[in-house]
């Protein structure tokens, strides 16, 4: 119950509550640092969650239940916040959602929580003004997600594509890996960095990366609404003899 603390008392749950609500919950995910847990991610599919519980805001959009997952919070403890971690769960998430459900609701407090979402295409639906009477403001929001799914790559599809001029190849290695030799026309991108994506490719490009990060890349930048998005599963052999250029 440590991710508890990042929330107002009002709306602290028990553990009964959270083991409750985790069992109708098809969506689950945990963020660790050295085996101690700092982010968390849950939600339920909208059909399955009105089984159980209400959902303030609903009468204000058109959806298909079936295929709208609400989130019930996406949180990094205190002690790790700001340094983009939110960010990266948040885009990992939504990676993971994508193909499956073509929209999320969810409820955000004002100032970085409700920016957070609005980051990856939120739409903010109502106003709350007092939230379970914790004096704070929250947002409704609706975000689109689409029906496209990241896809693996082989190395020759990948190098192809590349020469074509429509992809963009992303080295998830260290610095000190890629500069020892990467492939041709590759950028260096460390996962720690990925947020920076932004501003190597445009969303019109195809993203491929690879290195041991590719997956967990690729799923950040299908959760930042690129969609075409290639991860290499297979670690390309790269000659350390040739530097990128």
């Amino acid at each position: 119950m440590v991710m508890e603390e990042c929330f107002h008392p009002n709306l602290r749950g028990s553990l009964y509550l959270k083991r409750e609500t985790l069992k109708y919950c098809c969506h689950t995910v945990w963020l660790f640092a050295n085996g101690e847990l700092i982010g968390e991610t849950y939600g339920a599919q909208v059909s399955e969650l009105l089984l159980h519980d209400s959902l303030p805001g609903l009468d204000t959009v058109r959806i298909d239940k079936d295929k709208t997952i609400y989130i019930y919070s996406t949180a990094i403890r205190p002690a790790w916040q700001g340094e983009g971690l939110g960010k990266i769960l948040k885009a990992y998430s939504l990676g993971l959602l994508r193909g499956y459900f073509k929209t999320v609701l969810g409820h955000a407090k004002e100032g970085a929580s409700i920016a957070l979402n609005q980051f990856f295409g939120a739409e903010i639906k109502q106003r709350f003004d007092n939230w379970y009477d914790t004096g704070q403001p929250y947002y409704f929001y609706k975000m689109d997600l689409g029906d496209n799914k990241m896809m693996k790559i082989n190395y020759e599809r990948a190098m192809r594509l590349a020469a074509s001029g429509k992809g963009k190849l992303i080295d998830t290695r260290t610095p000190v890996e890629f500069n020892k030799g990467t492939l041709e026309g590759a950028t260096n991108l460390v996962l720690r960095n990925i947020s920076k994506l932004v501003t190597l490719c445009h969303k019109t490009d195809s993203v491929i990366f690879f290195g041991p990060d590719s997956y967990m890349a690729a799923q950040y930048a299908f959760g930042m609404g690129y969609p075409k998005v290639f991860f290499m599963e297979k670690m390309p052999e790269i000659d350390e003899e040739k530097t990128n250029s």
